[in-house]
């Protein structure tokens, strides 16, 4: 009996133990990701300008001559929706009180075709000025680091078609993975548009 009593008292350890584990992994990954996703949505916003800036000095250019360009008005007004894709998929995780597995995998994969959508408007540019071209590359550079770095935190998207096009692209911008606060972003992205001499397009 004492023997009995013994092997149901560790049993009964173990699964306090084996919950208690459980229940802060569980926290902890919850804490992690809305840390993640609070800065999404502070980010969202300041992305969405810094992408229109860049829209902006190439319409200014004559690089984006207004209506002359489907294809680019296209790819530019899929960005956009993007950003506010990206914005509702956060929001509706931290809306649900339920199995937020599905969702999660939403957030992953709105930030992964937004990526490829600001690199298909890239590789779709045709910029003659080399030094314009440069610094739009830094621009959209800027923005897609600091996407991957939301991205890097969080599960893998599942693979499609699409996200797989955009990998293989020959034209994609590689860049370093940056893990920026909103305003550290806006001061990298401001400080490349000032050294270039458009300090009227800087996001506030």
């Amino acid at each position: 009996m004492n023997t009995s009593r013994r092997s149901f008292a560790q049993l009964s350890l173990g699964a306090v133990a084996l919950a208690s584990t459980l229940g802060s992994t569980v926290l902890e990954t919850a804490c992690t990701f809305g840390t993640v996703f609070a800065a999404i949505l502070k980010y969202v916003g300041v992305g969405l300008q810094a992408f229109q800036a860049v829209v902006d000095l190439l319409t200014g250019a004559g690089v984006l001559p207004l209506g002359s360009a489907p294809a680019l008005d296209a790819i530019i007004a899929l960005v956009k929706a993007g950003f506010a894709d990206l914005q509702v998929a956060v929001t509706n995780y931290n809306n649900n009180p339920g199995d937020k597995t599905t969702l999660l995998g939403k957030i992953s994969a709105a930030l992964a075709s937004l990526e490829a959508n600001i690199q298909t408007f890239w590789s779709d540019l045709q910029i003659p000025d080399g030094k314009l071209a440069a610094l739009v590359q830094g621009l959209l550079g800027i923005i897609i680091s600091t996407l991957q770095g939301f991205a890097t935190q969080l599960p893998a998207p599942a693979p499609t078609p699409a996200l797989k096009a955009a990998a293989e692209n020959p034209k994609r911008l590689t860049v370093p993975t940056l893990k920026l606060t909103p305003a550290q972003f806006k001061k990298r992205f401001n400080a490349l548009l000032e050294q270039n001499g458009y300090p009227q397009l800087a996001i506030r």
